[in-house]
């Protein structure tokens, strides 16, 4: 008996399971009839909201609202207030996000007091990414009710998309007040994250209690996100250079990262050596990087030291430091930093080191669109000199996996003279590019591509030499845990501003990460 008992239950379950559905198969046959059989545009909208209302109680929003906009559009008079209302809210969670706005703007040419459909129009708006908008509707709410809680949720949210995390806090903090609120709860822990408190952000994410499938779900997204950022982590990579000039180079390298306070500190490791016919070299070097992020500030420093070793031995120390400024629709910066050349054996040998920084901003003029500039001068230990400036314009086609963009590339540079000492340093040097890369995600791994092409033209040694270029950088991962990952990547083209020595090059790497 007691090993019949479980195939009892489990025949039970089938049973009530098949009717269940055979019931709701029956339900959604019969009000498509019911629908087919109207003939006025009154009775056939009724029956069309009849059949949105079943979709939507079995969670298909997606076809509740195409059916919720076909009855409005046949009779809107025929539904009060709160039943558009209601139909305006679940064509919203169908993603017709534009038929929402267009609904709930109706409802409110109706009746402007309706404060549910001002505080639904906005985070419509908001998830349209229309942020200015949604924060504009989302104060006449609060300025007639202050602490209506949607409201501040709203432009809380809002606030925070639009890069403003630090305005966002106080107003989560205010809903938080007044009770545990989850999508509050979860909103602070982001913008604590996104503003570099990373204590507190672990602190907020312990206090997330979700209530439904959907919670979880964003629980398990955000604790990634705390995972990838203050969780210590280990990795290393190997690679391997060849380029048109018959250098060849292996290096591999190793990381740890772990918070010191709100501090992402750093110690990375390296050691390679480079081939070429006449001679080879090798390197190592340590160095240690601390980051700290607050508010709208991005301070970075690092400290290193490398060791050469090419017919003789010498040190080098190297270092940088970058503060950046992160503004609502402006970001920019300085980056300062002394380094040295271990690219081709005939680097090494002549421990060629350089000085100076850069100057960057970046914005986004119009939706989608990031526009970036940077100026960039170099002092070499050679006496060599060199200026250049980049522009790049890079448009995202879509946001959701797969990832698509489009951009295009204007480089310049230029040097003081021709020093024979093993790097490029052109006269005059000007590339276009066009480019666009492409990521996507399929369970456990992910896929990444960018390929460029355009057109280079400069002078050395007083020759001229103009070329199309194209190439790339390609890259497969894989992720048998949320906390392990491992990759394949690879690097090529015939850029000569793509490595140091200006060759036709190719780069292949494996890398793994462990973040524990």
């Amino acid at each position: 008996m007691k090993s019949r008992f479980p195939l009892v239950v489990l025949c039970s379950l089938l049973v009530l399971s098949l009717c269940a559905f055979t019931s709701s198969a029956s339900t959604l046959e019969d009000l498509k009839e019911e629908v087919a059989r109207q003939v006025s545009p009154e009775e056939r909208a009724k029956a069309l909201k009849m059949l949105g209302d079943h979709y939507a109680a079995i969670e298909d929003y997606r076809n509740a609202a195409a059916v919720y906009i076909e009855a409005l559009s046949l009779s809107r008079a025929s539904f009060s207030l709160d039943e558009r209302f209601e139909m305006a809210v679940r064509i919203s969670w169908g993603d017709y996000l534009e038929e929402a706005e267009t609904e709930l703007r109706k409802i409110l040419d109706d009746d402007p007091s309706r404060i549910d459909a001002r505080v639904h129009l906005a985070r419509v708006l908001s998830w349209m990414d229309r942020l200015d908008e949604a924060i504009a509707e989302a104060d006449r709410v609060l300025k007639e009710n202050p602490g209506n809680v949607e409201a501040l949720l709203v432009k809380a949210n809002a606030l925070r998309w639009r890069g403003d995390a630090d305005e966002s806090i106080p107003l989560y903090e205010e809903i938080l007040q007044k009770g545990e609120d989850f999508e509050a709860r979860l909103g602070l822990t982001y913008a604590y994250l996104d503003t570099g408190y990373y204590g507190r952000a672990r602190e907020s994410f312990s206090r997330l209690k979700p209530a439904y499938p959907y919670q979880e779900k964003s629980q398990e997204r955000v604790e990634k996100v705390i995972v990838q950022e203050t969780s210590p982590s280990l990795s290393g990579a190997v690679s391997f250079y060849s380029d048109s000039d018959d250098n060849r180079w292996s290096r591999e390298e190793a990381e740890g990262k772990f918070l010191a306070g709100d501090w992402t500190v750093r110690i990375l490791g390296a050691t390679g050596e480079a081939k070429a016919p006449s001679r080879g070299g090798r390197y190592r070097s340590v160095s240690a990087e601390g980051r700290l992020l607050r508010g709208r500030f991005d301070l970075r420093g690092s400290l290193g030291l490398s060791s050469l070793h090419s017919r003789g031995s010498g040190s080098v120390v190297t270092g940088a430091l970058q503060v950046k400024f992160l503004g609502k629709t402006l970001r920019g910066g300085a980056r300062f930093s002394r380094e040295v050349f271990t690219d081709t054996a005939e680097l090494i040998e002549n421990r060629i080191t350089s000085e100076g920084g850069s100057f960057f901003v970046e914005g986004n003029p119009v939706k989608r669109l990031r526009v970036t500039a940077t100026f960039d001068w170099r002092e070499y230990s050679d006496g060599n000199g060199s200026r250049a400036v980049r522009l790049e314009k890079d448009y995202l086609l879509s946001r959701k996996s797969p990832k698509l963009s489009l951009g295009g590339r204007l480089r310049y540079t230029d040097f003081r003279r021709q020093s024979g000492s093993g790097y490029f340093d052109p006269d005059d040097y000007i590339s276009l590019q066009a480019y666009t890369s492409l990521y996507h995600e399929v369970g456990e791994w992910y896929f990444y591509l960018e390929p460029y092409g355009g057109y280079q033209r400069f002078r050395r040694y007083g020759e001229k030499s103009e070329d199309l270029v194209g190439g790339g950088f390609a890259s497969i991962g894989f992720n048998p845990s949320r906390r392990v990952t491992l990759e394949l990547n690879g690097e090529g083209g015939n850029f000569s501003l793509g490595t140091a020595a200006g060759f036709r090059y190719l780069i292949a790497g494996f890398y793994v990460s462990i973040v524990f």
